[in-house]
């Protein structure tokens, strides 16, 4: 697994406030580190904004919306998931829930409370971005 963890060897090191060189090095300063945990919760409040619209539409019976919707979560998920900062976990994690959001609308065997499960776990991304706007 790869962990983003505080440099506690060299605090001042110049590459501890380059997000690119802590991104590579999985190492800085607590400010750093706060900035790409709130960029890996903003993009998937984005995620999840576009997993609810699909819900939304889904349960209205708006078809139309619905598979607009769908396409767009999708795409979304994708792009996240090939993007290089969702390397291990965070990835595995990503497409996880790309798969149950699937799930939902593709496999009549799975429980329709799945999307409760999926409105919770976008939520606390979207809390926790709007925290770091404020």
């Amino acid at each position: 697994e790869e962990h983003l963890l505080g440099n506690t060897s060299n605090y001042y090191d110049p590459r501890n406030s380059f997000l690119n060189e802590v991104l590579r090095r999985r190492t800085g300063i607590p400010i750093s580190l706060s900035v790409i945990w709130l960029d890996i919760c903003e993009q998937l409040a984005n995620v999840g904004s576009e997993v609810e619209r699909t819900l939304m539409a889904r349960e209205s019976g708006k078809t139309e919306r619905f598979e607009r919707a769908l396409e767009r979560a999708l795409e979304l998920f994708d792009w996240t998931a090939q993007d290089d900062r969702w390397r291990g976990p965070r990835r595995r994690e990503v497409l996880r829930a790309r798969e149950e959001f699937v799930r939902l609308f593709f496999d009549p065997q799975c429980d329709p409370r799945s999307a409760d499960g999926l409105r919770r776990y976008f939520l606390a991304f979207a809390v926790r971005a709007r925290m770091g706007r404020t």
